[in-house]
């Protein structure tokens, strides 16, 4: 992405990136829910690949995305 020296980190809420990012070093956070229904767990697992090696993930047990 452009400007990747301008940018501390990216925070994925309820979802995982678009692009592949496993070769940057760029920090990132993943905030899931353990019962999603639109990003789900399993489409978070397998898009962690596109992440950066700098990468915390954390469930939230119980959370949803809006509540459906």
């Amino acid at each position: 992405f452009q400007h990747e020296e301008k940018v501390d980190g990216i925070i994925f809420l309820g979802s995982y990136p678009a692009d592949d990012f496993s070769t940057k070093s760029i920090p990132m956070l993943s905030i899931y829910g353990e019962v999603d229904a639109l990003a789900t767990v399993e489409k978070i697992e397998n898009n962690k690949k596109f992440m950066s090696k700098n990468t915390n993930m954390h469930m939230i047990k119980g959370g949803n995305h809006a509540h459906f």
